[in-house]
């Protein structure tokens, strides 16, 4: 089945449908496969670190310079 039907939910049954997909792969093809999600969640996984390293030097920074206009007050 190339193309789910309208009433179908789209998020559970693409999910079924790709697991299908998945299980027909040869080993080299799923070793491909898995190598790319790993890689995938890899960069995933970085950039949230990154995200949430400059998140944090910006509230630092905030609260920095709040409490240096507090101290001119």
């Amino acid at each position: 089945m190339e193309k789910l039907p309208s009433f179908l939910d789209k998020r559970i049954f693409g999910l079924i449908l790709e697991i299908g997909e998945i299980g027909k792969l040869t080993e080299e093809e799923l070793m491909s496969y898995e190598a790319s999600l790993k890689h995938k969640r890899d960069a995933e996984s970085v950039f949230n670190s990154a995200k949430k390293s400059g998140e944090a030097l910006g509230h630092a920074k905030a609260e920095a310079r709040n409490a240096n206009l507090q101290l001119r007050c």
